[in-house]
């Protein structure tokens, strides 16, 4: 166990030496932004995102993802202005996620699309899931996740115990000075 935590970055799938697929040659059909289904707690989808300013990277060694996590004028300010503890009203990222793909050339590369996450801080509105509306769409054809809107349960789960960073998990590369709950 310890030994898995302490190097969980598995061997990557390599990239095929055959023919391109319709994954990395552009031909896959592109959904309509727009017409995207809200969640099932009601959070609607922002097809805005697309021009939102790239804030930070990761990925995950233990699914093998990257995820370019991007954000809206106001996330982008308070990012730069170190305003980011907490978030002010209105802030939103976006959370781009792709299956990391080991290339001939041996780098790291972008593969299978996986899912766009959205989340918009908006304190009064979103009391109940700690200040923040929470969604995710999964698949090239951007279906809202889960079963119902208890789904939500899991997001705010999830970045619960990053509660003194206003639960965010990826912060800007900054000069803010982050308070401590």
């Amino acid at each position: 166990m310890l030994k898995e935590y302490l190097a969980p970055w598995a061997m990557l799938p390599s990239h095929p030496e055959t023919a391109p697929t319709a994954a990395n040659d552009g031909s896959l059909p592109r959904v309509s932004l727009a017409g995207v289904e809200p969640e099932l707690n009601g959070f609607a989808f922002d097809p805005n995102f697309e021009s939102w300013k790239l804030i930070s990277t990761t990925d995950r060694g233990d699914n093998n993802t990257f995820r370019f996590i991007l954000g809206n004028e106001v996330a982008l300010k308070a990012a730069q202005s170190g305003n980011i503890s907490p978030w002010p009203d209105g802030s939103r990222f976006a959370k781009v996620t792709w299956q990391q793909e080991l290339g001939a050339d041996g780098r790291v590369h972008p593969g299978k699309f996986i899912q766009v996450e959205l989340i918009v801080k908006d304190a009064k509105r979103y009391k109940n899931t700690e200040g923040w509306g929470w969604g995710r769409w999964r698949g090239l054809d951007l279906q809202p996740y889960g079963k119902d809107a208890a789904f939500v349960n899991e997001c705010t789960g999830c970045h619960r115990p990053l509660q003194g960073n206003d639960y965010v998990y990826t912060l800007p590369i900054t000069n803010a000075q982050v308070e401590r709950q």
